[in-house]
This record gives C-alpha cells, structure tokens and sequence, in this order.
C-alpha cells in the first residue's frame, strides 16, 4: 500500500521531469546539429547531435527503426560519440550544471521507485559516470526548487536555437 501511494504522489514530479528532460533534449540536439554541420553533412551531424545528446541525458538510443541511410549516419559518427560529448561538457557550463542536476533529479527518483534495486540498474550506472566527472563542479543537492531554476537557466540559455 505505502509503495502505491509514495508512486501515487511522485507521478505528477516524474511527468514533469521528463517533459522537461524531453525539452532539453531538443534545445540541446538543435544547437549540436548546428555547430556539428560545420564538420560534418547534415545527415550525419544530426545523427551525432541526437547519440551526444541522449549520452549525456542518460536516454538508451534505440537505432531499430532506422531506415538505411539513417543507419549509414550513425554508424559514420559512433566513434565520435563520446569525444564530442566531453568537449560540449568542457566548453558549456550551462549545460554541465543541468546534465548534473538531471542526473541527480533522475537517481532520487528512481531510488523512491524502485529502492535499492535502482542501484543495480544500467540507469544508474550511467547517471555515476556522468556524475564522477562532472559531479564535483555543482555542491548543492538536487531538489524540486533547484531543479526548477537549473531548468530554466538552460531554456533561457538555449532558446535561440530553435527555429
């Protein structure tokens, strides 16, 4: 019974997170498909923008439903992945104080879901690598009210690169 109400009662906090993680998923992958069309053609600068961003947001990419030319693109870039991803973390503070705010909004509530077993999850272990690099930087523990203002601070910031 308790673990249906503490569910009952996060439901609304965990819609509005990933409403808000899809948010940043968009800003964030129009402002890589642009500085990455620099380098790269489009299909494939799209294709990096899209793996670099759900690497830092922690979202499991799916490439099952990819047409040929798509699956040409990621596989261009996949070993860039991981470079590209770090260099946007060094050069981007805004965006390093959100990916740790996401990070750590995601593992509280995926603690208070699933309890102990979140710590065994592949979700977990993702959010703690990204958190060892970046963690440190960003003292402050995670809570509704800070999360709303990292939020906000990264719309304000990267509004401009959607057309």
């Amino acid at each position: 019974m308790f673990n249906f109400i503490r569910n009952l009662a996060l439901r609304p906090l965990k819609r509005q997170f990933a409403k808000q993680l899809n948010v940043i998923r968009l800003l964030l992958a129009r402002e890589l498909i642009d500085e990455y069309k620099v380098s790269h053609d489009e299909g494939p600068a799209a294709a990096l923008a899209i793996r670099v961003t759900y690497y830092l947001t922690g979202k499991e990419f799916d490439g099952s439903n990819l047409d040929e030319d798509a699956k040409t693109n990621h596989e261009k870039i996949k070993n860039e992945i991981l470079r590209n991803a770090e260099e946007k973390m060094r050069v981007d503070a805004v965006l390093r104080e959100t990916i740790v705010y996401a990070h750590r909004t995601s593992m509280i509530l995926g603690f208070v879901k699933s309890g102990t077993h979140y710590f065994k999850t592949d979700e977990m272990n993702k959010s703690e690598e990204l958190l060892v690099k970046y963690g440190s930087e960003f003292k402050q523990e995670a809570s509704p009210e800070l999360w709303t203002k990292v939020f906000q601070r990264f719309v304000d910031a990267k509004e401009q690169f959607v057309p």
